[in-house]
């Protein structure tokens, strides 16, 4: 265990504030387009001053269907009277024809809110988790834990506020976990006195981040090279039934406490179900979910792209094994090479922007395993074929998960504008759902639970509400 103590000062620092815009085009027209027609249609539509759009981790490999063109520039000034946020904001792109395009194969998809003011310390992109959160004046402490099967999963602890001080000792601990290509700092990008952490910490709460195996701070195994595709032979399911659970426990065995309250955005809910599904002793030790955009059933999936990839999953893969991908890791050199071509005046913060927004880490097959949830309507284990499935299964379809194991009392709270995880689909998920003892919409997107501008007063105050008031009445002391 490393612990990191507070700074003794620090400087004021550099803010950059940048609008991040996405286009893309899924088409078959011809190479030779004159050159007055734009060969990329922008997808975002700016609504009401509230827009969403997509950011797509890429993989470098060249195709002529795809076209996708990132591009950072200082955020427009606010829209007039005279000038709607649909204009203000158009009149302020850049030409399509004057920008180079980047041709790439989707690897995944995350939304980020465009008109938020989203300010972000340049420093902070070349810093990990536990750094940003000293910097800021919070104490922390790293600790690593092997798993069953030999990964080593790294976890950052809050002990201490700059506010309030050291976490309050009859106060339960709370573990939280991030969705699909996360770490742990997704939760701490909207910086003190927004983000969910240090708001925890604020109110005296002993706050762990996990991270789970194969992202950028969960990356070391016992025996396994990280070259070898055996090491990237997992999906959600090992996050649920080997990462989470050993977390969990170490987090109660450092406080000698027999209970902590769960909070997860999307992939780190399903890895929840997946844990209380098949391990349901662990009910015991949680006393509520916190369950932000849940992913159990994804049928409704409407994400165009994402849709798209599911429908031709047995393609999909069939390609990433012949070219031998087994994990989605983008690397330094890329963001150099974006960083070059997009913000060649002020290429450093750029770099560290696109840095904080990167995709974590992932194995290819968690992508696999939620593409076959999409197909099969099902929230149910890895689909190895029929005849694998007989051996490992002793049957031909991969059983579901039984949601009726998942006793621990949760709290769903879910986007009215997710595309990933619908809500159609996360009303099913409520329904089958033994304990539910809340359930929340927000005007949300998928990544708005952890980037919206207005998420401290929107969503956060509701789950610290809850938070408090089990803590007044729950026994957590072993």
């Amino acid at each position: 265990m490393t612990s990191i103590a507070h700074p003794s000062g620090r400087n004021t620092p550099t803010i950059q504030t940048y609008l991040i815009v996405s286009a893309v085009a899924t088409t078959n027209q011809p190479t030779n387009q004159p050159s007055n027609q734009p060969a990329i249609q922008p997808t975002m539509q700016l609504i009401e001053g509230a827009p969403s759009l997509s950011v797509v981790c890429l993989l470098g490999q060249t195709t002529d269907k795809v076209l996708q063109t990132i591009r950072l520039f200082p955020f427009p000034r606010a829209a007039t009277a005279e000038s709607p946020p649909r204009e203000a904001a158009a009149a302020s792109r850049p030409d399509p024809e004057q920008q180079p395009a980047i041709r790439a194969v989707l690897l995944g998809i995350v939304s980020v809110p465009v008109l938020m003011l989203l300010a972000i310390d340049a420093e902070d992109g070349i810093l990990q988790t536990h750094q940003i959160a000293t910097k800021y004046g919070y104490r922390t402490e790293v600790h690593r834990v092997e798993t069953h099967d030999g990964f080593v999963v790294e976890m950052h602890r809050l002990s201490a506020s700059p506010m309030t001080g050291e976490y309050d000792s009859d106060k339960p601990p709370v573990f939280i976990m991030h969705g699909l290509l996360g770490s742990s700092a997704d939760w701490i990008l909207i910086g003190p006195q927004n983000a969910l952490p240090y708001l925890l910490s604020d109110r005296g709460y002993d706050v762990w981040l996990g991270n789970a195996r194969g992202n950028r701070y969960s990356r070391k195994h016992s025996y396994l090279s990280i070259e070898t595709k055996d090491y990237w032979d997992f999906s959600w399911h090992e996050i649920g039934i080997y990462d989470v659970p050993v977390m969990i426990d170490h987090i109660l065995h450092i406080r000698g406490v027999n209970r902590l309250h769960y909070i997860g955005h999307s992939q780190g809910t399903t890895a929840f179900l997946v844990m209380t599904s098949l391990k349901p002793e662990f009910n015991e030790k949680v006393i509520k979910l916190h369950a932000l955009a849940p992913a159990a059933y994804l049928y409704y999936l409407n994400n165009p792209l994402m849709r798209y990839l599911a429908t031709h999953l047995q393609t999909a893969t069939a390609v990433v094994n012949i070219l031998g991908v087994n994990q989605v890791m983008p690397a330094a050199p890329f963001f150099n090479h974006l960083a070059n071509l997009f913000c060649p005046n002020n290429r450093d913060s750029c770099v560290h922007t696109m840095f904080l927004l990167s995709a974590a880490g992932a194995s290819i097959k968690q992508f696999i395993h939620f593409g076959q949830m999409v197909q099969s309507g099902h929230f149910r284990q890895f689909d190895y074929g029929s005849s694998n499935n007989s051996q490992i299964y002793q049957s031909f379809e991969p059983p579901d998960y039984n949601l009726t194991y998942v006793r621990a009392p949760v709290a769903i709270y879910y986007g009215s504008n997710d595309q990933l995880t619908h809500p159609i689909d996360v009303r099913r998920l409520a329904q089958e759902l033994p304990n539910l003892v809340i359930l929340k919409q927000f005007p949300y997107n998928h990544m708005d639970f952890l980037l919206a501008a207005d998420a401290k007063d929107v969503l956060y105050e509701h789950i610290l509400a809850s938070i408090e008031t089990d803590s007044l009445f729950a026994n957590t002391t072993i």
